[in-house]
């Protein structure tokens, strides 16, 4: 083989090996991100309610959206940041629930599911695609992508909150997996969330919500964009030019 096949091979093998890493770095960061932040409001199905879920879970993960958006956009002009950062979240989440709930705990992985960014992502790369500006990315992007969170998860969603007759009471589905798999010693299925005030806003609590997640992802994504140009960017030049 010539010097420059060989020479080129080798590139290719460290850019594959590039790639996986970078895969397995960005999910993990994502992962993190979402149990710091979200935590059981993604874990179980009855957590999963018209209040704080669309509103935390959007907010935490437009974070890391945003960051690995201005690091890929910033640098090779492709919009697949986002995307690809909730793709790898979705992957991750999966393995996690599989074999820590599923094969160790042996919850029934319908009660264990997580939640899918995919479509916000979608909006967000397509909205700084065709505007190529954070501004309007943040404030159209980003108010799209926790107005859509609810229902993108809807399909998996609804059947869980079909009605049901347990000892004389009225439960949706997903409390009724609440009561059969206790998860510690503290009664966090007996939770009344929507008792709040949001409750009067004519007992539409959840599109109050998906509003508010829209703007709070709004400022979420400054935060993300932050963390990719003085954490990221910022150094890497650094290095680049000290080199």
């Amino acid at each position: 083989m010539p010097t420059r096949g060989r020479e080129f091979a080798a590139d290719r093998r460290w850019d594959i090996l590039l790639l996986i890493g970078a895969f397995f770095v960005i999910t993990g960061a994502v992962h993190l991100t979402m149990m710091l932040f979200v935590g059981d409001w993604d874990m179980w199905t009855d957590w999963k309610d018209r209040v704080w879920w669309p509103i935390v879970t959007p907010t935490a993960a437009i974070v890391i959206c945003s960051a690995l958006q201005y690091i890929v956009w910033g640098s090779l002009r492709l919009p697949l940041g986002a995307t690809l950062t909730m793709v790898c979240l979705l992957f991750g989440t999966w393995m996690v629930r599989w074999t820590n709930f599923g094969g160790w705990d042996y919850f029934p992985i319908n009660y264990v599911w997580p939640a899918t960014l995919v479509p916000g992502a979608l909006l967000l790369d397509l909205v700084l695609m065709r505007t190529n500006s954070y501004l309007i990315t943040s404030m159209l992007g980003g108010f799209l992508f926790g107005l859509v969170f609810y229902w993108g998860c809807w399909p998996a969603l609804a059947p869980f909150l079909q009605p049901v007759l347990y000892h004389g009471h009225v439960l949706s589905l997903s409390d009724l997996q609440g009561f059969q798999y206790l998860r510690t010693g503290d009664h966090e299925y007996m939770r009344l969330i929507e008792t709040g005030n949001l409750r009067a806003f004519l007992q539409e609590s959840l599109y109050v919500a998906m509003f508010f997640s829209g703007f709070t992802s709004m400022f979420a994504y400054w935060i993300g964009i932050g963390i990719g140009k003085w954490l990221a960017v910022y150094p890497a030049t650094k290095f680049l030019k000290q080199a």
